[in-house]
């Protein structure tokens, strides 16, 4: 993959997160699933 495409990645994964964040809280599955998305983007 291109830096490009990884940087986008990530910020698609950090407004998720953000979303995700909203209603869910920072212990739920769906929060954690995405923080290690970023996390293996990173």
């Amino acid at each position: 993959m291109k830096q490009d495409d990884l940087d986008k990645a990530l910020l698609h994964q950090v407004k998720v997160s953000e979303n995700q964040l909203k209603t869910l809280s920072s212990s739920h599955a769906s929060v954690i699933d995405t923080n290690q998305a970023m996390k293996d983007i990173y």
